[in-house]
């Protein structure tokens, strides 16, 4: 990732999508590729990518196998499920929900929700010649690459550091759960005998 004052200057602001109706405008990358994927898990503030996905992406790669992955399924617990989401430069034109991150303003990096393709693409379909000509605006020299804006790499330290949280979280809650069962002893735990 570029590391000049000049490339930090421009870099736009990176703003996450809230929930709500917006009307957005897109703007492709110089070599016209207009968003980038990334599958994340996500708990609380921390994040880190889903290293099975870069396993997909680049079979090659010596990836581990996602234990957060694993627990979502053990669990049936959809928070540490992998999430897919979209990076795309564009700016907002209208919100139903402004914050001072998400109003129309200047162009950003607009990390959303993966759902947001099936509206691009019923617009690339169903939507007028003069709709799409408004839609793509390349942007100027400045830009960076969207596969380098967010998270460009796998972090095998950040991915560890997530997967020790939710399983030390975890061993805390049964711990604990242990500790309160002993306290009850057998005969205050069945009261139906």
């Amino acid at each position: 990732m570029p590391n000049d004052t000049a490339s930090a200057r421009h870099r736009p602001a990176i703003a996450f999508m809230p929930p709500g109706e917006h009307i957005l405008r897109w703007f492709c990358d110089p070599k016209g590729k207009i968003w980038h994927f990334v599958d994340i898990h996500q708990v609380g503030p921390s994040r880190t990518h889903c290293p099975d996905a870069f396993r997909e992406w680049n079979p090659a790669g010596t990836y581990p196998r996602c234990q957060l992955c694993q627990l979502a399924t053990q669990r049936s617990d959809r928070r540490l499920r992998r999430e897919r989401l979209v990076l795309l430069y564009g700016t907002v034109i209208f919100t139903e929900n402004p914050s001072p991150y998400w109003r129309p303003s200047r162009p950003k990096l607009i990390i959303a929700p993966d759902e947001i393709r099936a509206g691009f693409t019923k617009l690339l379909t169903q939507g007028s010649a003069e709709q799409r000509a408004h839609f793509y605006v390349t942007l100027g020299e400045w830009y960076i690459p969207l596969r380098e804006c967010w998270m460009p790499e796998f972090n095998l330290a950040d991915y560890e550091a997530l997967v020790a949280q939710v399983t030390r979280h975890n061993r805390t809650a049964t711990d604990h759960e242990h500790t309160r069962t002993e306290e009850e002893g057998p005969d205050r735990r069945d009261n139906t005998r």
